[in-house]
């Protein structure tokens, strides 16, 4: 859209030129954003006429051109009215004409060209209108009788734009309600009583005083000067253009300000004093807060506005109840008053190298500490004076420098020790967690003396190599604690609690996990290696797996305490159930050989499929674990040998029973078998 960018520049006004129809020639030469005179045109013009502070007329131009040289001549007063009359303008009062011009023609892009004082000339337009007289349906008092009722009132001040039947709610001085009353309400819509009502009786308030154009003061004591306003709340006033005071003792003046908050003040252009006692200036402020009480801390207290809309608002200084304050947008850049305000952002654009914040942070080469001591910038620490991030101590003395890995004790760029001094209390290294219970606790990764680092993550790894004939110990726990639980070493993990690990090379025993327990205790138990599994239904849970042969020395006990037991039974038919297994002789295969450290010899067992369809309690799911946590596992079913042994027992008893049934009943055939041949004989010998 094109842009006017001259007008007043080039104006002849001309109010010395009347028509017959009493109106005011107006020319100007018009220009575009460019510089270019606009020719043989139509454009749109809308004038506006304000008497003091309030518009009183508005008139519209839509079919005035241009000329050859960009001319625009208009009779104010001859175009269609959209608020008031021309000839009804009081030009005895201070006057403004303010013009819009739309170069595209219409009035959808009207470009304000701003205000031009009228002189004395537009008054003689009503030099031949003056007169002394009264409105309709209004009684006056006689001159000389004003004391009898200790006010006045004229038809200058009743005048307005409504039928005379409504002229009882036009009034100068109202004296039932003590209200006074001076200007002119018109029919327009506002946020204030609208239609031409803002003075009707209904809305004036009790000992209210109201001036201007559509001023109303409908509160009790309130006060509404000026052209749009609204003073709703008890004791408040509004001053200017299209200003609301509608809580408690609330003050608004200017532009489109509201003050809603109980005894707040909004000043300037389209502010808002939302909160109880606060107050806004500038222009577009953010507002917010609680109108009334209790008092929030959190709620602003004073405002100053720098925003552009009302889509768009901003504070540029912000002071809350609780007392504090915000300035987000000052820039100042020059200082020179010691008790000068400035701003978090301009102190941290000055600060240099070094921070702090109220929050308690400090920042060495950083504006935006996270932490109560935050440095940023810096070298790898090293022997070197100059490395580092920061250091404690004298540069030519004993020292720690700092990096953002690294801690180096050193002493005149020399290494020296570092201690972490036991008398100071436990140590704790990793987190999160509590109080460290030992004097060095480790909380993540640990590694001790590594000499091959691999890419395994370790909890705590202890690594030591040496030639030297005595034995070495990785990691080496001992705990002579005598009246509770104590682990020499204690192994807790997501996926392994201890794992060890041998690669032997030589010609000795070697261990991955020893566990010994040497005590002089007469009562008490001891354990070598205590394993213990639980988990959810559906999970496998082994106290001890072994992958490979697995050897003792003493008994192999099973846990059979009536007391631990329920449901008992006796086993039944148990040589029937004998007499269906098929006892087998087989060879692991090769691939679970290594996979399951198996045994290549030959083995003789069952086979779990056909065990499992006599015996299925003795069959049970089973997993042995991939090489890795990441590998997959080898699922498989397992037989339950110890279980056989009560079952065969039972066969056996059975079995025993049934020789015993047949050596009786022999014993009885030979008895039989004796007394016939005992018989025999006897007839023989005859």
């Amino acid at each position: 859209m094109r842009r006017i960018i001259t007008l007043l520049s080039a104006m002849l006004f001309m109010a010395t030129t009347f028509a017959q129809n009493e109106f005011i020639n107006y020319k100007a030469v018009v220009k575009d954003a460019n510089g270019d005179l606009v020719t043989n045109q139509l454009v749109g013009v809308q004038f506006t006429i304000y008497e003091d502070v309030g518009p009183s007329f508005i008139e519209n131009h839509t079919t005035v051109s241009t000329d050859l040289n960009g001319l625009l001549i208009v009779d104010i007063g001859s175009g269609t009215a959209t608020l008031g009359t021309f000839n009804a303008i009081d030009w005895s009062k201070y006057t403004n004409l303010q013009v819009e011009i739309d170069i595209d023609g219409g009035l959808d892009n009207l470009v304000d060209m701003g205000l031009t004082e009228f002189k004395s000339v537009p008054y003689a337009l009503t030099a031949g209108n003056t007169g002394f007289g009264t409105m309709a349906n209004v009684t006056s008092n006689a001159l000389g009788d004003i004391d009898n009722d200790d006010f006045v009132f004229g038809s200058t001040q009743l005048a307005h734009n409504k039928p005379p039947i409504e002229d009882d709610s036009r009034m100068f001085f109202d004296k039932s309600k003590g209200a006074f009353r001076a200007g002119a309400t018109l029919d327009t819509n506002n946020p204030l009583p609208e239609n031409g009502t803002a003075w009707d009786d209904a809305n004036v308030g009790e000992y209210s005083f109201a001036a201007g154009v559509n001023a109303a003061a409908t509160g009790y004591g309130s006060v509404s000067i000026g052209v749009n306003n609204l003073a709703s709340g008890g004791w408040s006033t509004a001053l200017g253009v299209g200003t609301q005071a509608t809580n408690q003792d609330a003050f608004s003046t200017g532009r489109s300000t509201i003050a809603s908050g109980k005894t707040s003040t909004a000043m300037g252009s389209y502010t808002k004093a939302e909160s109880t006692y606060s107050t806004a200036l500038g222009r577009y402020n953010i507002g917010g807060g609680s109108p009334g009480f209790p008092i929030v801390l959190t709620d602003p207290l004073f405002e100053i506005g720098n925003g552009t809309n009302d889509a768009n608002r901003n504070n540029a200084l912000t002071v809350l109840k609780n007392g504090t304050i915000t300035a987000p947008s000052f820039d100042l850049t020059e200082i020179i008053d010691p008790k000068a305000l400035v701003t978090k952002e301009y102190a941290d654009a000055q600060s240099g190298n070094f921070t702090s914040l109220s929050n308690g942070n400090t920042g060495v080469n950083t504006i935006t500490p996270e932490n109560e001591l935050h440095v940023m910038g810096g070298s790898d620490a090293s022997l070197a004076n100059d490395s580092g991030y920061f250091q404690i101590g004298p540069e030519t003395g004993a020292n720690m420098v700092f990096d953002t890995n690294e801690i180096i004790a050193r002493n005149a760029g020399a290494a020296t020790n570092l201690y972490l001094q036991a008398e100071g209390g436990n140590t704790r290294i990793g987190g999160p967690g509590g109080a460290p219970t030992n004097t060095l606790s480790v909380l993540g990764d640990a590694v001790v003396n590594e000499d091959t680092p691999s890419s395994s993550v370790h909890a705590l790894s202890g690594i030591k190599t040496h030639t030297g004939s005595f034995d070495a110990y990785g990691v080496y726990g001992e705990n002579n604690i005598a009246d509770f639980y104590g682990y020499g070493v204690y192994g807790k993990g997501g996926y392994t609690g201890v794992n060890g690990i041998v690669t032997p090379s030589g010609g000795s025993s070697y261990f991955g996990v020893v566990g010994e327990v040497f005590g002089s205790n007469t009562s008490g138990t001891n354990y070598g290696v205590f394993g213990s599994a639980s988990g959810n239904v559906g999970s496998t849970n082994y106290g001890v797996y072994a992958s490979g042969d697995l050897a003792y020395t003493g008994d192999i006990i099973d846990a059979s305490d009536r007391m631990l037991k329920t449901n008992i039974s006796t086993i039944s038919n148990a040589m029937t159930s004998i007499s269906l297994l098929n006892p087998s002789k087989y060879f692991i295969k090769e691939s679970y050989q290594k996979s399951m450290n198996m045994s290549d010899k030959a083995e003789f067992g069952f086979i779990a499929q056909e065990l499992q369809e006599v015996f299925p309690d003795l069959v049970s799911n089973n997993v042995h674990p991939g090489e890795t946590k990441e590998a997959a596992p080898i699922e498989y079913l397992g037989v339950n040998y110890m279980g056989l042994i009560p079952i065969l027992t039972k066969g056996i008893q059975e079995q025993q029973q049934e020789i015993q049934t047949l050596k009786t009943k022999v014993e009885s055939q030979d008895q039989t078998i004796a007394t016939l041949i005992a018989r025999i004989e006897a007839l023989e010998n005859r």
